[in-house]
């Protein structure tokens, strides 16, 4: 969050400029801007004219963004960096809302089901704030085709506003339990997208307890098998949690024998707020005890010709011959690093750890020269 005391504006969104040229451009865009173009301590809106100061600490985070960030107003004074033009994997939340309700989501329960969703022309202008040559968007929620027919619109959008965009759509699945359905998702989707999709277990009885929801394990399985004989990439998820870590080998097996033309398994450590911080106690499982229970799972899949990744997991947490497979999955404003990682020969490489989960880890093991 981006706190501005003196700031003064009144649009829904605003693209930052550093730089005259980047000014100019977002102007011709017709576009809100928030520009800070000398070295005096003053920001300045665009189209509305107006100036506010800000303070040498205020404007040292503003010399952070970079051009064509993109900044949303949520409070006197506060603004949400909604999009950063140097980050590989920007998101658009399309709601909060979920038809499932898992033990370890890292989003509250109270969020989920009370938060008001942008309406369609919120994010349509959204996307529009986007610059067309972003390499990458997740479309994500909660559970992002519960809003109905304004995804099939926002996702026709998209393929003609940014064509060149690879997209991944975070989902549960469900909805595509429905034929009709999957053909609506063909028929409006962009062209580079995949979906992601968590399996949480190997049976209707474990999935369907961590989702809390009777009836989603089946709806799931559907789902992903109807997107698969259309020719779809799905990428199926397992989190791994003290709910389901004596499982993943089991899982691993059902995915080999019932849906072996799954793109790929990301295997994936826990984000520590929402509903996981709750039921800490239940799901809480140290990250080297989930890929020890994980690794003869992902050996099979390997095996099996399904490609596999590791998600949210410290490189020390996991044995040197997989860190081939860990990937730097957590966004740059939730990830940190323990006092004792600053030694580690292997730190550049490594994904950190969760703010939320460090005080979950009990100890880092920085990597040596000869492990390294």
């Amino acid at each position: 969050m981006l706190y501005l005391s003196q700031f003064n504006g009144t649009k829904d969104l605003y693209s930052f400029a550093g730089t005259e040229s980047a000014l100019q451009e977002i102007l011709h865009l017709k576009h809100n801007a928030m520009a800070l173009l000398d070295t005096g301590n003053v920001c300045r809106l665009y189209p509305e004219c107006r100036e506010f100061a800000v303070t040498p600490q205020e404007r040292e985070r503003l010399l952070s963004l970079h051009d064509f960030d993109v900044l949303q107003p949520v409070g006197k004074g506060c603004l949400y960096p909604i999009y950063s033009s140097t980050s590989p994997d920007n998101a658009i939340v399309v709601t909060q809302h979920c038809n499932s309700n898992c033990l370890m989501c890292p989003v509250p329960e109270k969020i989920r089901r009370e938060e008001e969703p942008p309406t369609l022309e919120e994010l349509m202008c959204l996307a529009d704030y986007i610059p067309s040559d972003t390499p990458h968007l997740t479309i994500t929620g909660g559970e992002p085709f519960l809003i109905g027919d304004p995804i099939f619109v926002l996702l026709s959008y998209l393929r003609q506003t940014h064509p060149e965009t690879e997209y991944q759509i975070l989902t549960n699945g469900r909805i595509f339990a429905l034929p009709e359905m999957v053909s609506r998702f063909l028929a409006s989707r962009p062209d580079s997208t995949s979906l992601g999709i968590p399996l949480h277990g190997p049976s209707a009885d474990i999935h369907d307890a961590i989702v809390q929801s009777k009836g989603a394990f089946r709806q799931t399985v559907t789902g992903v098998r109807n997107l698969l004989a259309r020719g779809e990439r799905v990428d199926l998820r397992f989190v791994v949690s003290g709910l389901n870590h004596t499982h993943i080998t089991e899982m691993a097996e059902f995915v080999v024998r019932y849906l072996p033309k799954a793109a790929s398994v990301k295997v994936m450590g826990l984000e520590m707020t929402g509903n996981a911080a709750v039921n800490r106690e239940r799901v809480w499982i140290l990250y080297e005890e989930a890929f020890q229970d994980a690794r003869k799972g992902i050996d099979l899949l390997i095996r099996e010709g399904i490609d596999v990744e590791l998600f949210n997991f410290p490189l020390c947490t996991v044995d040197p011959g997989y860190w081939g497979l860990c990937c730097r999955s957590i966004t740059d404003t939730k990830v940190t690093y323990a006092p004792d990682c600053a030694g580690c020969q292997v730190r550049s490489q490594c994904g950190g750890i969760f703010h939320s989960s460090k005080n979950f880890v009990k100890q880092v093991h920085p990597v040596s020269g000869e492990r390294a």
